[in-house]
């Protein structure tokens, strides 16, 4: 379905591990990620998400259906990080946004701690990163519904990090891996910047006070 709403360009796909343990890692500026890191990476992938969409009968069913690990925000969650260690251990791949939350500017924000240390704990298991451009642009985070638009994924090696890696250069590496360089925002009609509002004083296209 993916594919047939957005022209979704995938490379480097022959550089990932078809099977033992993974972790997936890319940055996070569109509901829509997980869908396209699915494009990118063929294989079963369960994905570290907010709780909130497990608030409802529906919602919980469906994504515990698709594999998706519940987080609580702003908390230490055990039940998550044994969901993990669970997925690893069972030779599955596991997708971790280590921003945490989805970027309101398309820049991307602060790598979590608590995300780098858990990778830091697993020094054997691949880090898969993942540079997915065009996603800001089709479903930014203020705004209500998604538009159409093109989306790359690159796949790029995956390596395994030193026993002795510290937090700080382990985040560093990771960042200029998945940072995406596309221009970000780029769309020049006020429809499609309907809702930036919650950011910005004023349209970019029209350049009229909201």
């Amino acid at each position: 379905i993916v594919r047939l709403v957005f022209r979704v360009k995938v490379t480097g796909r022959e550089s990932i591990p078809l099977k033992g343990p993974l972790f997936v890692v890319a940055s996070h500026r569109s509901f829509l990620d997980p869908l396209f890191a699915a494009c990118g990476v063929k294989r079963y992938l369960n994905y570290v998400t907010t709780h909130q969409m497990f608030r409802g009968r529906l919602s919980s069913f469906l994504f515990s259906r698709i594999g998706c690990i519940p987080r609580k925000r702003y908390a230490r969650d055990a039940a998550c990080v044994r969901s993990i260690y669970q997925v690893i251990r069972e030779c599955g791949a596991v997708v971790m946004f280590p921003e945490g939350e989805r970027s309101w500017t398309g820049a991307m924000g602060p790598l979590k701690e608590e995300v780098i240390r858990l990778l830091l704990r697993f020094p054997d298991v691949p880090i898969l990163p993942l540079r997915i451009q065009g996603n800001y642009n089709v479903w930014p985070r203020w705004r209500s519904r998604p538009a159409a638009g093109r989306i790359k994924v690159e796949v790029l090696p995956a390596f395994t990090h030193d026993r002795n890696e510290t937090a700080a250069s382990l985040s560093e590496k990771l960042r200029l891996l998945i940072e995406p360089n596309d221009p970000g925002f780029f769309k020049t009609n006020c429809v499609s910047t309907r809702g930036i509002e919650k950011i910005l004083y004023r349209c970019p296209a029209c350049m009229e006070f909201v």
